[in-house]
């Protein structure tokens, strides 16, 4: 009876502490995953997978630079892609397709469809920079400049549509930022065509929001990057952001959605005063320092 008890004693003490062992790493293992969580904003990695438009010159061009060497897989639209692949590969840019578009043709969601269908269905990332490049007050514009200017909504909404289905479709976390960025435009253009494309933009880009949030499970974020004037030098008190900001902001907002509003105010001085809101703070060392696995 006493060996018996003593047995049962020490079993027990063993199967307790094998229990706590395994429940203390166990529980180690969900703290790692919180503070994974907490670093990536996402509660999975994300698939290194986007697809960038507008990719022929500034802002796109910059943000597939960047994605590539951080190990991101490189779909981009472009005008002329041609132009863009000879481009691309003789500045040592690694992309995996560069796809035909053009923003300012006839709407159309058979070619919306087309682009998508080119993407891997593990896409995570969808980058909306592409934007006709007019600097045309409103009162000044002719009927060819405004058809464009339409065509360009029309197509903005239909992509942006498109590309919340399809991010949807993947199961990831992923996020569709559309950037409303005026590159290098003296300011009071951005009050004309450029400024109705742009305010277009941002609203669609809420109604997106407020939709895919009222979804049950969602994993789709949609950002949108709400910029003054930028250019590479400093010119004037509405420039004094840079491309290279601007391409680690919306990086850093992609690998961290959840880290960031909806609306993400990159602004100088002088646009804070003029559109009376303040900047965003975007930790851009995460664009760099939290790179997700494939998965």
């Amino acid at each position: 009876m006493f060996g018996t008890n003593w047995g049962l004693i020490l079993g027990g003490t063993i199967l307790s502490g094998f229990l706590g062992l395994f429940s203390y790493r166990h529980s180690q293992s969900i703290i790692r995953q919180i503070q994974n969580t907490a670093i990536s904003g996402t509660d999975s990695p994300l698939n290194k997978t986007v697809l960038i438009t507008g990719a022929n010159r500034g802002l796109g061009q910059l943000l597939s630079k960047k994605m590539a060497e951080q190990g991101w897989e490189v779909y981009v639209t472009a005008r002329h892609p041609d132009l863009l692949s000879s481009e691309f590969k003789q500045a040592g840019i690694e992309f995996k397709k560069c796809i035909d578009w053009d923003l300012c043709a006839p709407a159309s969601q058979q070619k919306i469809n087309q682009i998508f269908a080119e993407v891997p269905n593990t896409i995570s990332a969808v980058i909306h920079c592409a934007s006709p490049y007019m600097k045309t007050p409103l009162l000044e514009s002719s009927p060819e400049q405004i058809a464009a200017y339409s065509n360009a909504m029309q197509n903005d909404i239909l992509f942006s549509k498109t590309a919340v289905e399809q991010l949807k479709k993947s199961g990831n976390q992923s996020v569709l930022a559309i950037s409303g960025a005026v590159i290098g435009l003296p300011h009071y253009f951005s009050l004309g065509m450029m400024g109705l494309l742009k305010a277009n933009q941002r609203q669609l880009a809420g109604v997106l929001d407020q939709e895919v949030k009222a979804c049950a499970g969602n994993k789709v974020h949609v950002r949108h990057v709400d910029l003054g004037c930028f250019v590479d030098h400093v010119t004037d008190p509405y420039t004094q952001i840079s491309t290279e900001f601007v391409a680690d902001s919306i990086i850093a907002a992609v690998n961290t959605p959840l880290a960031y509003p909806h609306e993400i105010h990159l602004l100088s001085p002088e646009n804070e005063k003029d559109f009376n809101v303040k900047s965003t703070e975007v930790d851009n060392d995460v664009s760099h320092a939290h790179a997700h696995s494939k998965t």
